[in-house]
């Protein structure tokens, strides 16, 4: 049997705490260094957008499945 879809979820009972720990652990580095790696590796990702929250950036594999890379806005 073959993988054929991967989902990744977190679910978190305090999102603050979560922050603070999955920073730690991944470490939020803001999303345009990344999207110009994407661009410059020839992925054609979407703008950076600024939701409630958090910044969200879009894009579609080869199969069309939608790709979400999103990190935790900064005060």
């Amino acid at each position: 049997m073959s993988i054929e879809t991967i989902f990744a979820h977190v679910s978190c009972a305090d999102i603050e705490t979560s922050i603070r720990s999955y920073e730690k652990l991944f470490g939020v580095l803001p999303l345009e260094p990344e999207r110009q790696r994407l661009e410059t590796a020839g992925l054609r990702p979407g703008a950076i957008e600024a939701t409630a929250g958090y910044f969200v950036l879009r894009l579609r594999d080869p199969d069309g499945n939608l790709v979400v890379l999103a990190s935790a806005r900064k005060s």
